[in-house]
């Protein structure tokens, strides 16, 4: 269910939920409420566009409360040189603090990544987060361990290049190259 609601009180049926529908199944017509029939349901990319183009706050869908939403504004969006900054000056971090990542800014962080857009809203992108340094070093055991194995059966092979080295960096050196994480708990 696509829980597709509109608030009556709030809606100034202007159009643009149905007007910016991509999947074009929402519906409306004069001064009804939009609405989506039950058997177009499916058709619905669940993109979220109804939400964010409606001017009033009057759409949930989902079970997304349309006042929860961060409206987008100019002012707030950062300049060129800012972005170019960002982009040309991005780098990878490869080393860690060893301590537990807060829950509430690891809640942030993937309540921010979920609206990352995506090609047709495909999603096809999912997070693991191990939250506990314990945790996370057993993983790490237990994942290059079955990764010694897979070596040693002959099913990893030359072509893996990087994961070849991470076996002996772990086991010989205590370096984690995979995880990027300390060899302590």
């Amino acid at each position: 269910m696509l829980s597709f609601v509109v608030d009556d009180e709030r809606c100034i049926r202007c159009g643009r939920c149905a007007k910016d529908c991509i999947a074009e199944i929402i519906e409306q017509k004069g001064k009804a409420l939009p609405s989506i029939k039950p058997e177009l349901e499916d058709d619905c990319l669940q993109c979220q566009h109804c939400l964010a183009v409606c001017p009033k706050g009057a759409i949930s869908i989902l079970g997304r409360d349309p006042v929860a939403s961060v409206p987008l504004q100019p002012d707030a969006l950062p300049s060129l040189s800012q972005m170019n900054a960002l982009v040309r000056g991005r780098r990878s971090v490869r080393h860690y603090l060893d301590e537990n990542v807060d829950s509430a800014l690891l809640k942030q962080l993937l309540a921010a990544v979920a609206n990352a857009p995506t090609g047709v809203n495909q999603r096809e992108l999912s997070f693991i987060v191990i939250d506990d340094k314990s945790t996370m070093h057993r993983f790490r055991e237990k994942a290059l361990k079955e990764l010694r194995q897979a070596i040693d059966d002959g099913r990893v092979t030359e072509s893996a290049g990087y994961l070849l080295e991470a076996v002996p960096a772990w086991f010989e050196r205590k370096e984690d190259i995979l995880f990027r994480g300390l060899h302590t708990c």
